[in-house]
């Protein structure tokens, strides 16, 4: 009779152990985060409100992991509905201790949740009114999120679902062909990093406190700062072009930095993405740093500097600023809007469309152009090069990398019209604080603050969480649990 109800049982959404898995992590991470104690130790009367959050993740997880049924099938693209799950858990219980401690109203909670674990950096507090806890949880946040849930579980568990859950979470960086190996060699490479940043900041005279904060959240593209001002705050430019080496890192694939860690320069130079990243910095730096000099009457070593700084920042998904968007010429606006639309590197903690991806539509371009140019003309299918290999670009990268960008851009359009008719800002306001959410940039012209409405941040953290999740992973989640829901026996 078990054998009989076993194979009439319907397929489970998800794969509970795993989601417990994933539930015990977010509590582990809750936990780590009162280390923050050890800079603020009068801030250990607040350790309750991650206590509390941490128990309640751990007491689900470990209750699902009892109820998980290791026979039992699950539907098509369990994989997806389990991290986006997962992933939704984390923003929830990760809200708690803003919404407990802060004084945030629950939108503004989950916001700065969101905005956090998806490595963002937007933000609708005041930082500097924030006990040192606080501050330390944050940038654990955005650390944590850049690496990614399935990541950090795939370190400590492997099974047979962890290669599954780790390519769905959007991870295309398999540095040797174990799993966990890849895990563990890819977490020494982000401590590797972080040992150094930390090193490089207190040499420039940053406080060690500030100097672990600031390398956790630009090792991870994620932006969240200690001062209002954000890097701005030190006006040092060797504090400066310190955070543009270590967000240029967390903008780059894994694969090429361990490339570059094993002395393989002349690889990494003919990677395609590394490539075509350079020539866009070059670009719009130059181009900014023209309009910055015309608009404020800036030296050109001090518009130079601003420009790379920034130009990086919205390239890379990092957020971090040194001045002001106020009085901006719209042509510079406009710069920052695309380069926030291209994103950073494949396989790293960056937002946004992706180099890759953009490469390979240019690619397209090109080759189209040249065929109606010339049709008598043979035109070779073009090649990219990756940190594996140099090959001819497939038909389905073609149409993978085309739909994701048709994808992006109507989802970035809508966003932007429905936050314009939220906020009441202007278009060009609007395309920039949209391009920041769905890029997980964390850049802002104003829109974003404790002032702005329920409507305008949940349209907000909406574009967060399509754009670091991966837009496919959405809504292939969303679809199989709308066949659950409307059409069941199609997923039996």
């Amino acid at each position: 009779m078990t054998e009989t109800f076993s194979r009439q049982s319907r397929p489970g959404l998800i794969d509970r152990k795993s989601l417990g898995d994933i539930m015990l992590i977010i509590a582990g991470c809750l936990i780590v985060s009162l280390a923050g104690c050890l800079f603020e130790p009068a801030s250990l009367s607040q350790a309750w409100a991650f206590l509390l959050p941490a128990g309640i993740s751990a007491a689900a997880g470990l209750a699902l992991r009892l109820l998980a049924k290791p026979d039992r099938p699950l539907v098509r693209h369990w994989d997806a509905l389990t991290v986006v799950t997962g992933w939704l858990w984390g923003f929830f219980i990760g809200a708690l201790p803003f919404w407990l401690l802060c004084q945030l109203t629950p939108v503004q909670a989950l916001f700065e949740s969101v905005s956090g674990w998806t490595t963002t950096g937007l933000s609708v507090m005041d930082v500097e009114a924030q006990s040192r806890l606080i501050l330390f949880y944050r940038s654990f946040m955005q650390y944590c999120g850049g690496l990614g849930f399935l990541l950090m579980m795939a370190m400590l568990i492997q099974n047979r679902q962890s290669a599954a859950l780790y390519a769905a979470e959007g991870h295309a960086d398999w540095l040797v062909p174990n799993l966990m190996a890849t895990a563990r060699t890819i977490l020494k490479i982000y401590l590797l990093f972080l040992a150094g940043g930390i090193l490089a900041y207190m040499l420039a005279g940053v406080t060690f406190f500030d100097a672990l904060c600031t390398t956790m959240c630009a090792l991870s593209t994620g932006g969240f700062a200690n001062y209002g001002a954000s890097v701005g705050h030190w006006h040092s430019a060797a504090i400066s072009l310190i955070t543009i080496v270590l967000m240029i890192a967390g903008t780059t694939n894994f694969l090429i930095l361990a490339l570059l860690l094993k002395g393989r320069f002349r690889r990494v130079s003919r990677i395609t993405e590394v490539r075509l990243g350079a020539v866009i910095l070059v670009i719009a730096t130059a181009g900014i740093s023209l309009l910055l000099m015309d608009a404020f009457g800036l030296a050109w070593p001090a518009a130079l500097l601003e420009s790379l700084f920034e130009a990086v920042s919205a390239l890379s998904t990092s957020g971090f600023s040194l001045m002001s968007y106020t009085g901006w010429p719209p042509a510079a606006i406009g710069i920052m809007i695309v380069l926030m639309l291209c994103g950073g590197g494949l396989g790293s903690t960056a937002g946004g469309i992706k180099l890759f991806r953009v490469a390979i539509a240019s690619r397209l371009v090109t080759n189209r152009i040249m065929k109606k140019a010339d049709p008598a003309r043979q035109v070779l299918t073009p090649s990219i090069t990756t940190p594996q290999r140099t090959g001819a670009i497939s038909d389905s990268q073609f149409k993978d990398a085309a739909g994701f960008i048709l994808l992006y851009l109507v989802i970035f359009l809508t966003g932007s019209i429905l936050l314009a008719a939220s906020a009441g800002c202007s278009m060009q306001d609007a395309f920039f604080e949209f391009a920041s959410s769905l890029g997980t940039v964390g850049l802002s012209v104003g829109v974003t603050s404790a002032a702005a409405s329920a409507g305008t941040l949940l349209i907000e953290i909406t574009g967060m969480i399509l754009g670091r999740l991966e837009l496919f992973l959405v809504f292939t989640a969303l679809i199989t649990l709308g066949r659950r829901l409307f059409r069941p026996g199609s997923l039996n």
